[in-house]
C-alpha cells in the first residue's frame, strides 16, 4: 500500500468506513454489520427531520416575512427582553411590597407601563356567588358538591325516587324566583334553561323550593341531571348546538360541549390569526408545524397543546398559551359600579391571550398535581406572581400555608394587569392591540387606585426583611 493509499486508509478508519477498490478505483465504502440494520438506516430520521425543517421553513416564507421570524439574533432579543423585564419586575415589586409608599408605586407602574402593563390598587373582597357562576361558565365545568346543601334539597339528595315518582310540569316552574336569575345573565347558562326546567319537572323536584336553592344545591342537580359529558366528580353541562338549535354530536355520537373559554378562544383566532401566527413564529425555538397545530386547535377552542406530546417530543420547549381575566372571576361583582353588566366578565374584551411558559413545563405541571407551583412561567405568570394583599398598609401573610380570612375594610390588593387595548401578548413586547377595545377599557375604567399614601401614615415602614424569600 502506498502512503497515498495509506492516509486515505486511514481516514476513512476514522469516519467508520473501510478503504478499497471499485472499479479499479480506490474509494471508501461503509461496512456491512452483522447484526441489526444497516447504518443507512440509522440515518433516514435525520434525514426526514432536515426535510421536514426545510419545509418549514418554505411555509413560513408563504405565510409571512420568513427571513425575520427565523431570525436567531431576532428571537435572542425578545428572550434577553423577556429576561430582563422578569428580573426588573422582581425587584421592584418586591421593594414595594415592602414599603407599600407612593414612591415605590409610582417606580413600578412607569416599568410597567413601559412593557404593555399595567399597576392596579383594589378594594380587597372575598369570593362571592357570581364569581363561582362566572368560573363554571367559563370552564364549562361542574364540580359535584358533596356537602352544603339546603335542607329541603338534602332530602332530595338522599331519597330521589320519592320525589321522581311524582313529577311535575315545567311551566309549574319560576325560576326567576330563585339563584337561575343571576345564572342566566350569562349566555351559557341562557342556553340550557329549558332543558333545566325539563329536567326539574322530571326529577320531581318541588317548585317551591327554588327560592330556597343555594348554589351548591344547582351544582348537584347539574351534575345529575343536565351532565353532557365528563364523569361522575366533574361534569360538562353546557352543549354545543347549531344554528336551529340541534344538539351537536361528534363521529362517533357523543355530545360536542362548549364554554365561554371556547367560544373566547374561537373569536380570538377568527379576528386576529395572521397577527398572532407572526407573533408565534418570533418566539424562540418556533416551529411552523407547532404554530399550524395550534391555530387549528384555537378554531376549535382549545389552547391545550400537551397532548401532541406523545407524537411530537420536540414541541416540548414550544410556547404555550392560555386566557387571562383582566378583571378578575373573584371581582365580577365589582362590574355594576364601572356600568358593565355581568356578561362582561367572560367576554373577549375581558379576556387576555398570554404565554405561559413551554408545552413541556406546562405538561410537568399537570402531571405532578401533588406539587404546589409558586411561581408561574410566562407574561401570565408575571401578572400573578406578584399579586400582594396589603392590611393596615403592611403586607398580609397567612399563618399557615393556604389559610384564608376574611377581607378588612382597609384591605388592598395589587394586581399588574395587561395594558388597554392589549388583546394578546406572547413575551412582554409582542402584543396584539385593539384600539376599539382600548376606548372599551378607558370609558369603563371607574375603579378608582388606592394609594398607600392615603390609607396609613406608616405605609414607609417595611414589613419585615425576609419579604421576598419565597420569589427569589
Amino acid at each position: 500500500m502506498t502512503d497515498d493509499e495509506s492516509k486515505f486508509s486511514n481516514e476513512a478508519t476514522r469516519k467508520g468506513m473501510r478503504f478499497g477498490y471499485g472499479r479499479g478505483q480506490p474509494s471508501a465504502y461503509a461496512p456491512k454489520q452483522r447484526f441489526g440494520k444497516p447504518q443507512e438506516h440509522k440515518e433516514r430520521p435525520q434525514i426526514h427531520d432536515r426535510i421536514e425543517e426545510t419545509r418549514e421553513k418554505i411555509q413560513s416564507r408563504r405565510e409571512g416575512d420568513g427571513r425575520s421570524q427565523n431570525n436567531p439574533l431576532l428571537k435572542a432579543g425578545f428572550e434577553v427582553q423577556q429576561t430582563e423585564f422578569s428580573r426588573e419586575n422582581h425587584l421592584l415589586a418586591t421593594k414595594f411590597r415592602a414599603s407599600f409608599s407612593r414612591e415605590d408605586e409610582k417606580a413600578l407602574a412607569e416599568h410597567l407601563g413601559k412593557n404593555n402593563f399595567r399597576l392596579g390598587l383594589y378594594k380587597e373582597v372575598e369570593k362571592d356567588v357570581q364569581s363561582e357562576i362566572a368560573d363554571i361558565a367559563f370552564s364549562g365545568t361542574v364540580e359535584r358538591p358533596r356537602a352544603g346543601f339546603s335542607s329541603r334539597y338534602k332530602d332530595i339528595v338522599d331519597f330521589p325516587y320519592k320525589y321522581s315518582v311524582t313529577p311535575h310540569k315545567p311551566e309549574d316552574y319560576d325560576l326567576s324566583k330563585s339563584m337561575w336569575s343571576k345564572m342566566r345573565a350569562l349566555p351559557e347558562f341562557a342556553a340550557i334553561e329549558k332543558k333545566v326546567v325539563t329536567e326539574m319537572a322530571k326529577a320531581g323536584i318541588p317548585p317551591d323550593i327554588l327560592p330556597e336553592m343555594s348554589l351548591n344545591d344547582f351544582k348537584h342537580f347539574f351534575a345529575v341531571h343536565c351532565n353532557v359529558g365528563g364523569g361522575y366528580a366533574y361534569s360538562k353541562i353546557f352543549p354545543q348546538t347549531d344554528e336551529k338549535g340541534n344538539v351537536l354530536r361528534d363521529r362517533n355520537g357523543k355530545i360536542v360541549t362548549t364554554s365561554a373559554k371556547q367560544k373566547a378562544t374561537i373569536e380570538f383566532i377568527t379576528k386576529n390569526e395572521k397577527e398572532f401566527r407572526d407573533l408565534m413564529m418570533k418566539q424562540p425555538h418556533a416551529k411552523q408545524g407547532y404554530v399550524n397545530t395550534l391555530v387549528q386547535e384555537m378554531k376549535r377552542g382549545s389552547t391545550d397543546m400537551t397532548k401532541y406530546l406523545s407524537q411530537h417530543p420536540d414541541w416540548k420547549d414550544q410556547t404555550a398559551i392560555n386566557l387571562h381575566h383582566i378583571v378578575g372571576k373573584k371581582d365580577a361583582r365589582l362590574l355594576e359600579s364601572m356600568g358593565l353588566s355581568f356578561e362582561h366578565i367572560n367576554s373577549l374584551n375581558n379576556l387576555c391571550v398570554m404565554d405561559c411558559g413551554t408545552v413541556g413545563l406546562l405538561a410537568e405541571k399537570q402531571n405532578d398535581t401533588s406539587k404546589y407551583v409558586r411561581i408561574l412561567a410566562g407574561t401570565h405568570g408575571e401578572a400573578h406572581n406578584h399579586e400582594t394583599t396589603f392590611r393596615n398598609a403592611r403586607m398580609h401573610k397567612p399563618s399557615k400555608w393556604g389559610e384564608k380570612t376574611p377581607p378588612t375594610e382597609d384591605g388592598v390588593i395589587m394586581r399588574i394587569e395587561p395594558a388597554p387595548g392589549v388583546a394578546c401578548m406572547i413575551g412582554v413586547n409582542g402584543v396584539i392591540m385593539d384600539e376599539q377595545r382600548k376606548t372599551f377599557d378607558l370609558e369603563h375604567r371607574c375603579r378608582p387606585d388606592l394609594h398607600p399614601d392615603g390609607l396609613n401614615k406608616q405605609s414607609n415602614q417595611p414589613v419585615n426583611k425576609d419579604y421576598g424569600a419565597e420569589l427569589s
